[in-house]
């Protein structure tokens, strides 16, 4: 999970609605940043009932410093916030030693039908938008990093993405192929040729969900009812979800 240092009052509602999901999740780590921070997040869960043993807590930097990144000369903020929320999410999943995993954002809520399962075996179940597309920058960089179309006409920019290592794993391996270096720095050197000054739209929903369908032909799709609501007090947005 996810979480900008002035969301933590949403992470807090959101693993109480996490904790009415079946099965539940049985680890839960927490990436924020990039400033450190000035409170202990576990006695704060533990405080609000939840097991701290449940959750790791790490600074996005951690990332960075595991993979030794800053020997490539990157800038991860170079493209503003959008395209480091994804170089995150991304190493992430490189970083968590775990053979299935979903990533979620922090102002993600649950509504109904909490008995849900992610996996199929070890096959991904994806959650989609029927016969919508978003950004067609989104679908560019699927084709620069895998030489791949789209695999229908669903959006799969949803509110969770499951993910097997193995996935990821053949996805690494197809990015550092095509372009001849390691997959972040081909990320990248991609972004680094577009960049004009404005917003880059890229999706790792999109690529991962994309590419595991070409891939795995156990994959299967449910629909995802959004109701995203805007806290007029707050000015937050609430991504609510059912199935």
């Amino acid at each position: 999970m996810f979480v900008g240092l002035n969301r933590f009052s949403d992470l807090f509602k959101v693993l109480d609605y996490d904790k009415n999901l079946s099965p539940n999740f049985d680890h839960t780590y927490i990436f924020c940043g990039p400033e450190e921070l000035t409170f202990d997040l576990h006695k704060v869960l533990e405080h609000l009932g939840h097991n701290g043993n449940n959750f790791t807590v790490l600074n996005d930097t951690v990332l960075f410093n595991h993979f030794k990144l800053y020997n490539l000369n990157i800038d991860f903020y170079k493209f503003g916030g959008w395209i480091t929320q994804q170089f995150i999410k991304l190493l992430a999943l490189d970083y968590v030693n775990e053979d299935r995993m979903i990533i979620q954002d922090c102002d993600t809520y649950v509504l109904d039908n909490y008995n849900y399962t992610y996996f199929n075996d070890n096959s991904p179940v994806l959650f989609y938008q029927p016969n919508q597309k978003h950004s067609p920058e989104y679908y560019k960089y699927l084709k620069d990093f895998t030489n791949l179309d789209p695999f229908d006409n669903h959006c799969y920019v949803t509110e969770f993405m499951p993910v097997t290592t193995k996935l990821w794993g053949s996805l690494k391996n197809k990015i550092e192929s095509i372009h001849g270096k390691y997959w972040l720095l081909a990320m990248y050197d991609q972004f680094s040729q577009d960049f004009t000054g404005d917003q880059i739209w890229f999706s790792e929903y999109e690529l991962l969900a994309n590419w595991m369908l070409h891939q795995d032909n156990n994959i299967k799709i449910i629909e995802q009812s959004i109701i995203r609501v805007n806290d007029i007090r707050t000015r937050h947005k609430f991504n609510c979800v059912g199935f």
